[in-house]
């Protein structure tokens, strides 16, 4: 009887796994391996499935492409039409022309039905998280990404990770930012480092949603403009993306670098990174020091960053700093500041700042960096979302402020080896050069003209109920940026 039995549950067992062959689920869950089954897959690469718009999505590296013939897969038993000719599975498929941005219609066909899809081809690199797990603000959740870039040529990174929200604010945003760190295994503690789009090697990445901006490309742009600046900046780099999570098409996102130690390629036990994370009372702007350093890893709205607070807690160089903006006489600031400061650096800095009106970025929002004991601190600027003519809170601003802090209007006050001539000076080299209207301009167009061939706006206006107007955002930011540039050609004119 026990052997009818077992006879029965094996013959049950096949039943089910024959009939699930003959199934396609559309919307499913990841399996163990984190990865979810294969609708169509192009040269190699999975077609990222929308299941509420019931669009798949390809990305390419040309706005059209002619004769275009790559290797289909897909599931068996399944017969799949695109534009209502049959693909052959495991073949080269003539499919003809093909354009970026336009809508391709795919059927897929098996014993349990006939589902109707459409295929975009898309000019954006496509980003896919999955995970069964519920995404949330810490601890971080297990998932796999997955990166398919737009040449042909190159291959996906599929990683596994662990993914959380990142962001203070960002956080009551409906469209949300991710912070992801690379895994080996499905171990957390488990930790690798890759490079995306060749960018530096790192664990530690950024989606960023770019919620306040309706431009989306603010943050970007920055990074952009600073590390154009001078060579020896250090900064972000970063890459618009699409994403999904799961099934479901998020919209567009900013990939991009994290600041951190191995970003920075510090690993001497006496350098430092402190992060500044909020205001403080004033207290990172270098307006007031009424604290003695703790014995934990924040500080007056600074977070120490490196070493591992875990290992050691070192204050000692931004207490020098601090003591000697708040409370040094000018004698001794005048005397001791460039040692302690990189000063060409801060003056891109101030420079750097006031081009792009970065209002919330005077205190907060920066990273000061010592990469030894020798060595003076540099400034590293992040989160530059409000600028250009924008407040954090997405809202417009004026063009006609100067924007300082404490430590620079000490600079000013006392103008150590002439950091006055020294600014105005800078600021014609880069007038000239990559500050001028038409370098700025062309540096945005650049940005616009990615997202506008993408077409990844009317996909944000939907997705989001976003009401994004493209040619709107930017034709402001465009005036903006011209009555901003001729407000600073006579302020720094008359330093």
């Amino acid at each position: 009887m026990k052997f009818l039995k077992l006879i029965s549950a094996i013959l049950l067992l096949l039943l089910l796994q024959c009939c699930y062959k003959e199934e396609i689920i559309y919307n499913t869950e990841a399996d163990s391996n984190l990865e979810l089954p294969s609708l169509l897959r192009i040269n190699g690469k999975e077609c990222c499935y929308d299941h509420i718009e019931k669009n798949l999505r390809y990305p390419i590296n040309a706005d059209s492409i002619n004769n275009f013939s790559p290797l289909i897969e897909f599931q068996n038993q399944s017969t799949v039409y695109f534009n209502d000719n049959t693909l052959q599975n495991g073949s080269i498929n003539h499919l003809g022309k093909i354009e970026n941005n336009k809508a391709y219609q795919v059927r897929i066909e098996k014993q349990n039905g006939v589902q109707h899809l459409s295929l975009t081809f898309t000019c954006l690199p496509i980003v896919q998280i999955i995970t069964p797990n519920t995404i949330r603000d810490e601890p971080k959740t297990l998932a796999r990404i997955v990166v398919n870039y737009t040449e042909e040529d190159k291959v996906s990174d599929s990683f596994l990770t662990g993914i959380e929200y990142r962001g203070q604010t960002s956080q009551s945003y409906q469209k949300k930012s991710y912070g992801f760190s690379l895994k080996g295994s499905m171990n957390l503690n488990n930790e690798v480092s890759n490079s995306f789009f060749d960018m530096k090697k790192n664990n530690d990445w950024i989606l960023d949603a770019m919620w306040t901006d309706k431009a989306r490309l603010r943050n970007k742009t920055s990074f952009e403009l600073w590390n154009k600046m001078d060579v020896n900046h250090r900064g972000i780099d970063a890459e618009f993306v699409e994403l999904f999570i799961n099934n479901e098409h998020q919209g567009l996102y900013c990939l991009g670098e994290k600041i951190n130690a191995e970003f920075l390629n510090v690993s001497n036990p006496n350098a430092v990174i402190y992060k500044a994370v909020d205001w403080a009372g004033g207290a990172t702007q270098f307006e007031n020091c009424n604290t003695y350093p703790p014995i934990n890893d924040y500080w007056d709205g600074w977070e120490q960053k490196y070493p591992d607070p875990g290992i050691m807690i070192n204050w000692n160089p931004l207490n020098e700093l601090r003591k000697l903006v708040i409370n040094g006489g000018d004698e001794k600031f005048t005397s001791q500041i460039e040692s302690l400061i990189k000063a060409n650096n801060f003056i891109d800095y101030y420079i750097f700042l006031n081009v792009i009106s970065a209002i919330d970025n005077t205190g907060k929002n920066t990273f000061l960096v010592k990469e030894n004991m020798q060595n003076e601190f540099s400034i590293i600027p992040w989160d530059l979302d409000g600028t250009w003519g924008l407040l954090w809170d997405g809202t417009y601003a004026g063009y006609s402020s100067v924007l300082s802090n404490n430590l620079f209007d000490r600079l000013f006050k006392t103008n150590p080896h002439d950091f006055r001539v020294k600014v105005k000076h800078r600021w014609h080299f880069l007038r000239d050069d990559i500050f001028s209207n038409t370098n700025l301009k062309r540096l945005f167009l650049k940005n616009f003209t990615q997202i506008n061939r993408s077409g990844i706006i009317v996909i944000e206006n939907k997705k989001w109920d976003a009401n994004i107007d493209i040619e709107k955002e930017k034709e402001y930011l465009t005036d903006w940026m011209d009555q901003r540039l001729i407000f600073l050609d006579n302020y720094f004119e008359n330093l």
